[in-house]
């Protein structure tokens, strides 16, 4: 049902005409006067990188198409080399997502991760504030096993959507937009909580070592970031059922729906019993591997074959390799050359300057929530959680270097705020995809984004004024 409901949703017409017209535009940045303190070079990166970033916005081109535009351009207006143009796409992050790609199929190929999910749900007893506690917890345990918001929510929809079936509540329930909404926004804000659980972070964890040279740990990260977010998760529940209260306090049809559904699964399967293990020694490298000297991305693709591997089997190479989404690979390829380009002709230095010069002199406190604010208010004009990722967390190094502040914890409260794009369906993929549903309208996100933004906000600033610098991550 949930992929049915991702084909239905309408995607943009490419427009030639807008398409010209923006080149032109931008082309014309060339002719002005060169700004003080910018190089040639710098004009030209910060003039492609504007494009990239209105293409991306506009959805004028589909964006991994964007991201080869903005890749073959860097060369081409002397920006790159060739070769480093393209060096991302051999990047370890990469194979990272080639991997969580394989193994995200080969679990839903088995069929455990429904099991998982309605086993969790089967908790609730019935109860529908109980219900909605155990749906946000399920999605959050999805951390783990799926690296994509959408992904996430393709799985949890269905679950809900036969739920509110059974229970017969109808479009417009409360309880149907806190479920919906429920799985969504615990999806999103998610994508933070750990390094391999959406690829923005994947992305960022790059940033940080090409641009920092700092190494993170699948376990330092978990314990950093992953508190706050299941923090937020239950401020998500006490929340919606305030704005959003039950109108029925019991739900026997949907227990009824989900042990029905669990009969049908009956004994669990060969297949899920060697997807558990596999995941279950994923996850035990990925604690321990500083230990034994094997990366996150390379156990993550060594338990990626395995899936495919003669004796095992679970997921056919022909499947496997169709699951890879390589439009996602080409536009992670292209956001680390174009921080490699802002990088290198110091157009990021120029550019952060001249944008947040108006906040020297604050304390790095009070900077932390203006950038928050300010990402929270520039993510309305970005889809992609990628995309914004790429764009600012450059900008917000450079910025901490001139203020002389940890650039590792400013970024890190740029990454939190970068997903609290929560308020309207267009801001995330993940947030279209239930909204299609209909069981909650663009009044309902808002109002429910405004008190779930506003919560996190509090927590993500309490966590990185308080929290972070017992982990020695200090302003």
């Amino acid at each position: 049902m949930a992929k049915e409901i991702v084909q239905n949703i309408k995607t943009p017409a490419y427009n030639l005409k807008q398409f010209i017209v923006i080149i032109f535009c931008c082309l014309i940045l060339f002719l002005l006067p060169l700004p003080p303190g910018l190089s040639e070079e710098g004009r030209r990166t910060l003039v492609l990188v504007l494009l990239a970033i209105i293409l991306w916005i506009k959805e004028i081109l589909p964006p991994a198409l964007t991201g080869l535009l903005l890749m073959i351009s860097f060369p081409f207006f002397k920006v790159l080399s060739y070769e480093k143009a393209v060096e991302g796409l051999g990047s370890t992050s990469a194979w990272l997502l080639m991997g969580v790609f394989i193994i995200s199929a080969a679990m839903q190929e088995s069929g455990l991760d429904k099991r998982i999910a309605l086993h969790l749900l089967n908790l609730s007893k019935g109860n529908s504030k109980t219900n909605l506690l155990m749906i946000i917890l399920t999605t959050t345990l999805f951390l783990f096993l799926i690296p994509t918001g959408s992904g996430r929510v393709a799985i949890m929809l269905p679950i809900c959507l036969g739920m509110l079936n059974a229970m017969q509540i109808e479009k417009g329930s409360n309880i149907g937009k806190a479920m919906l909404l429920g799985i969504s926004y615990a999806s999103l804000i998610g994508s933070i909580g750990l390094m391999t659980s959406a690829i923005s972070t994947v992305y960022a964890i790059g940033i940080f070592e090409s641009m920092l040279g700092y190494s993170w740990s699948y376990i330092k990260w978990f314990i950093v970031m992953f508190p706050g977010v299941l923090i937020i998760d239950l401020l998500i529940w006490v929340i919606f059922l305030k704005i959003f209260p039950p109108e029925i306090d019991m739900v026997p049809g949907g227990l009824i729906y989900i042990r029905n559904e669990l009969t049908a699964l009956g004994k669990i399967s060969k297949q899920e019993k060697k997807i558990f293990l596999l995941m279950a020694i994923m996850i035990t490298l990925w604690i321990f591997g500083d230990y034994i000297n094997i990366s996150v991305s390379q156990s993550c693709l060594l338990i990626a074959l395995a899936t495919m591997l003669p004796g095992i089997e679970i997921i056919s190479w022909k499947k496997g390799i169709q699951s890879v989404n390589w439009s996602v690979i080409l536009l992670l390829g292209s956001s680390l050359a174009l921080v490699e380009a802002l990088t290198e002709t110091q157009a990021i230095n120029w550019l952060t300057e001249n944008i947040f010069s108006i906040l020297k002199g604050f304390s790095p406190s009070l900077i932390g929530i203006i950038i928050t604010l300010m990402i929270v208010i520039i993510r309305f004009g970005f889809p992609s959680l990628l995309s914004m990722t790429a764009t600012t967390l450059p900008l917000i190094f450079t910025l901490a270097f001139s203020f002389d502040i940890n650039p590792v914890w400013l970024g890190l409260v740029g990454i939190n705020a970068s997903v609290l794009g929560i308020f309207l369906p267009t801001q995330a993929l993940t947030l279209m995809t239930s909204y299609s549903a209909g069981f909650y309208t663009i009044k309902d996100m808002c109002r429910a984004g405004f008190f779930t933004a506003l919560a996190a906000i509090i927590v993500f600033t309490l966590m990185a004024n308080f929290y972070w610098p017992l982990l020695g991550i200090k302003p």
